[in-house]
């Protein structure tokens, strides 16, 4: 018989449940609640969908549920991700009926996170006895020990999940600095024991990149992509802000570069990229997936006139960057900048990129590009199909290699880093951009010669960063946070 006979709005099921008990239930994005009748073998309506809370805008629509397997008839039901608010509730009739679940406490100990209780529910699942019942979302796992009455938060460290860049201090301080989606910039000042949220004066939103001036480390930039839409126009605002106080305070310093004709289904024209020049560190590049690459002279005090913007793509053919790692500069090589493109292949160029030459394919995707610190001239470059090139030079001339195994074309090397405490340790992160699974991270201990991927019991998500950190080099990943890779000594 047809399964789905009498589910007339079946279109998009979220989720599946059953109990001896209570039956077998269904959830539908936008019709809710059913029930399967084994007697009519015909899915109903157990009764009309929860209420919409006061205010709400928009009709409800619903991604989980959990059956209570202690209670018979008793079940909870939770509003998708992308609804919002963010709402859960109980029925205690077998969804005839339901009230809301609004008790959800954050643990005393928590880092102060832009979250403040329940956000977009992915996941429900009851213990046998039915008295405890998990919640997890995006940002926190959630506890209620009395049968979903009240929930308390158990994740009490980096509540986002998606690492965009990440930032150490130089020599051997222990923090790191943590640019993530949605939540901002959040730094730990113990290697990653502990976490706060730092946007003080930042506009709510993702931090894409950060950066910590290698000459005062107190002088610091991150480049942000807030929520709040911008209105259509002939400019795009490279939203830059500046600490001058460790990060306790940031001041915007808004970009503005002309909007330009996105190339591609691949440029999103989304902010991308943030180097500090190691010559002079109230100079900055800014780059976009899209709008191009700048070069930026910040006003040394915070009540100077406006920065300077100078534009370096204009003989930068396809001026479209991936991420943080798409431009290197050298502190040994003032004047030398390298840039890694989408659709552009890598460019070079010897005068600060007032010109630029082509040094690979001029049509390569590249995606990442890293300097060895124990060999000058030593590079990476991360290329689709588990690809990379390596240059000896600086990057005039480039030579491929390829990481073991199957290389499936839209599996790309996207983040790179050399461990700056053993030499000839780099690790590669791999992420797909085709929804297909990516392989994690692999690792070579002989400079790039040959690699192995590193065995991890997780979820085949894509790697977003590679960094060094206080105790060796730190992976972010889409969707796992941030790891630390144990390599030995």
């Amino acid at each position: 018989f047809p399964v789905n006979q009498g589910l007339t709005s079946g279109k998009n099921l979220t989720d599946l449940a059953a109990t001896p008990e209570s039956g077998l239930f269904a959830v539908e994005e936008k019709s809710g609640l059913w029930r399967y009748s084994p007697e009519k073998k015909a899915w109903e309506r157990p009764g009309p969908l929860p209420q919409l809370p006061p205010g709400a805008k928009k009709p409800l629509r619903f991604k989980t549920l959990a059956l209570d397997p202690a209670t018979p008839g008793r079940l909870f039901l939770a509003t998708h991700p992308e609804y919002w608010p963010y709402l859960l509730f109980v029925s205690d009739d077998g969804g005839q009926t339901f009230s809301q679940v609004a008790d959800f406490t954050l643990a005393p100990q928590a880092p102060p996170n832009y979250p403040k209780g329940l956000e977009s529910v992915e996941a429900l699942a009851f213990a046998p006895n039915g008295a405890t019942l998990f919640l997890a979302d995006w940002w926190n796992l959630w506890r209620s020990q009395d049968g979903g009455k009240h929930f308390s938060q158990q994740h009490k460290g980096l509540q986002n999940t998606v690492v965009n860049a990440v930032a150490t201090l130089p020599g051997p301080a222990t923090a790191i600095f943590a640019a993530t989606a949605d939540n901002g910039l959040m730094a730990s000042p113990d290697a990653g024991k502990t976490w706060a949220r730092t946007m003080n004066g930042v506009a709510d939103g993702h931090v894409v990149a950060v950066g910590i001036s290698s000459r005062n480390p107190a002088k610091r930039y991150l480049l942000a992509d807030p929520w709040q839409a911008e209105a259509a126009s002939e400019t795009v605002t490279l939203n830059l802000y500046r600490s001058l106080d460790s990060g306790a305070s940031w001041q915007a310093l808004p970009v503005a570069v002309a909007r330009k004709p996105l190339p591609g289904g691949y440029a999103s024209g989304r902010p991308t990229l943030l180097a500090i020049d190691p010559a002079d560190d109230d100079v900055v590049y800014l780059g976009s997936n899209g709008h191009g690459l700048h070069k930026v002279r910040v006003p040394a005090l915070a009540d100077d006139p406006a920065a300077a913007v100078t534009q370096l793509s204009r003989s930068l053919p396809r001026a479209t960057f991936f991420g943080p790692q798409s431009l290197l500069l050298f502190p040994e090589k003032p004047g030398l900048l390298l840039a890694a493109t989408v659709g552009g292949g890598i460019r070079r160029s010897q005068d600060g990129g007032a010109t630029w030459t082509a040094v690979t394919d001029p049509e390569l995707f590249v995606f990442a590009l890293a300097a060895d610190p124990s060999q000058p001239g030593h590079l990476l470059a991360g290329l689709p199909e588990k690809r990379l090139l390596e240059s000896r030079d600086f990057g005039q001339t480039w030579q491929e290699r390829t990481l073991p195994g199957d290389r499936p074309p839209a599996l790309a090397v996207q983040s790179i880093a050399f461990d700056p405490a053993r030499p000839g340790l780099v690790a590669v992160g791999t992420a797909s951009y085709d929804l297909t699974p990516g392989e994690g991270v692999y690792v070579s201990r002989d400079s790039g010669a040959t690699f192995a991927r590193v065995a991890a019991a997780m979820a085949p998500v894509g790697v977003t960063v590679l960094a060094p950190g206080p105790d060796g080099l730190l992976a972010g990943f889409n969707g796992l946070g941030l790891w630390r890779l144990d390599m030995g000594r």
